[in-house]
């Protein structure tokens, strides 16, 4: 799906998504370098050149128009804790059934999405955080 998508962010009572920056490299980085035993299923980059790696691949796939990543921020601690995504956005092409129409994709409608690519620092998780970033990008979503 060529193009990138309009920066929004998603706020809950605890939990806010904010689309992924440059700058919170550093930020990221605190939240994957404390105990790691809960990442061992999880694609968490461990210093800063690979978080800074993770960081502007997953930039250049947003400004494809292929997901949309978002750094989780922890409103009860101030401070980012993880991250999430929409990835493999998708728009389905109608132009075989109305004929002549301008294929959605064109203005950044996206039908079909996944959520993952998440992580969180050990301290939040099973706390509540996950479930409430989920389901903002549900509510988002649908």
């Amino acid at each position: 799906m060529p193009g990138s998508l309009p920066l929004f962010s998603l706020a809950g009572r605890s939990v806010r998504l904010l689309p992924l920056e440059a700058e919170h490299t550093e930020a990221l980085l605190a939240a994957a370098t404390d105990d790691r035993s809960t990442f061992q299923l999880s694609l968490v980059p461990p210093d800063l050149p690979s978080m800074e790696n993770y960081v502007q691949w997953a930039l250049a796939r947003r400004a494809a128009g292929e997901q949309y990543p978002f750094v989780t921020w922890s409103i009860d601690l101030g401070r980012v804790v993880g991250s999430t995504r929409f990835y493999d956005l998708t728009s389905w092409d109608r132009r075989g059934v109305y004929p002549g129409s301008e294929p959605r994709w064109q203005r950044g409608a996206v039908d079909v999405t996944n959520i993952g690519y998440t992580w969180l620092h050990p301290s939040v998780q099973g706390r509540g955080v996950n479930t409430e970033a989920k389901l903002l990008m549900l509510a988002h979503a649908f």
